[in-house]
């Protein structure tokens, strides 16, 4: 007898059909309908499987488009993408979050040909400080695109991080980044409770969701309480560097 869920079974077809190759990134997979009429079970039955797809980062929804198999793959990144959040509370620590500002502006032409939109063009900006045991460690500047974020400047980034509602909402598949030791200005020294006379780690990172570029951040980090690090083991196909909080 078998006593597996019906929506297991149209997970494990999925899941076959990806791992098989028979569905690539960026394939579009049969609709709910026509998933619930192929396996004789209710929509919802589909409905479910899809979401349980979704939260395993296998398939991503695009909103009136229908759902596609996400790529599962960084490209040329030693960076890790994760939440501050997550790594301050790795620690045991206490995380919390500040939003200094989020608005809308609107593209110069250096933000226009980053994200490959027109001068003019509305973007959305967020500034947040991020908090270890109420001591800074990260100051946050970020711009995103707003056609690949719905629902953006509607989010508390003070509970759920920019980083977190950006992975769920526009896949990631293609990073680039650079690490640099810079003199902060006022603001930054003020924002990070910083001496006079200390550095910060500045990590400017753009991800792309297939073709579109999602955001372009400026990551403020103290020297003296934070660092990057990782391993890499290309003999086992591992790509490890992620950064840490000192």
């Amino acid at each position: 007898m078998n006593t597996k869920p019906e929506y297991q079974r149209i997970i494990d077809f999925i899941v076959s059909k990806i791992e098989s190759g028979g569905l690539k990134a960026g394939d579009k997979i049969p609709s709910e309908n026509e998933l619930a009429q192929e396996f004789d079970v209710a929509r919802m039955t589909a409905n479910r499987a899809i979401k349980e797809l979704v939260h395993r980062g296998l398939l991503h929804r695009v909103k009136g488009s229908g759902s596609f198999v996400s790529n599962q793959h960084y490209d040329q990144t030693l960076v890790q993408i994760s939440s501050i959040s997550n790594l301050v509370r790795l620690k045991g620590a206490s995380y919390s979050a500040t939003v200094v500002e989020l608005d809308t502006r609107y593209c110069d032409s250096v933000l226009a040909e980053n994200f490959g939109l027109p001068e003019g063009a509305p973007v959305y900006f967020a500034e947040v400080v991020h908090f270890e045991d109420h001591l800074p460690i990260q100051l946050e500047r970020r711009w995103v695109n707003p056609s690949l974020a719905e629902g953006f400047m509607e989010q508390d980034f003070s509970i759920k991080t920019t980083t977190e509602f950006l992975m769920e909402v526009a896949p990631l598949s293609r990073v680039e980044y650079r690490i640099t030791a810079v003199s902060p200005d006022r603001k930054i020294r003020a924002a990070l409770e910083l001496e006079e006379a200390e550095p910060v780690l500045k990590l400017r990172r753009k991800t792309w969701s297939f073709s579109a570029v999602v955001t372009e951040v400026d990551l403020f980090h103290p020297g003296s309480r934070f660092s990057f690090s990782g391993f890499n083991d290309f003999s086992k196909g591992e790509n490890n560097g992620f950064p840490r909080v000192r």
